[in-house]
């Protein structure tokens, strides 16, 4: 692309990601002009830290660990010990709804993270 002349076709089709689909051009554009990615335009995202956690899980998942060995691998045993069995069964739905959120993106669901 950076050789010779290129044609490009884009669809912009629909208000509801065009801010997502402008940012791609802008993105493109500032590529082919300085030859490098903008850091600027590719601000960190906030997802990152939870899809991070929710592969780790899946892989305690996968080699075996149980719920409870996957939230003390991935928030410590202190936390485990004392919030495991207690009032609230925020650690064992959180662990679930990581391995949920993980188990998408292995089915498939890591395309759309791309868009």
């Amino acid at each position: 692309m950076l050789a010779g002349p290129v044609r490009l076709h884009y669809l912009l089709s629909g208000i509801t990601q065009i801010d997502v689909k402008t940012l791609t051009l802008r993105r493109l554009v500032v590529l082919c002009r300085r030859g490098r990615f903008p850091l600027g335009l590719f601000p960190p995202e906030p997802r990152a830290r939870r899809w991070v956690l929710a592969l780790q899980a899946y892989d305690g998942l996968t080699a075996g660990a149980s719920h409870r060995e996957i939230a003390m691998a991935l928030f410590g045993e202190t936390i485990v010990r004392d919030d495991w069995n207690g009032r609230s069964q925020y650690l064992r739905l959180r662990v679930r709804r990581l391995i949920q959120v993980a188990t998408a993106l292995v089915q498939g669901g890591y395309r759309d993270l791309l868009g």
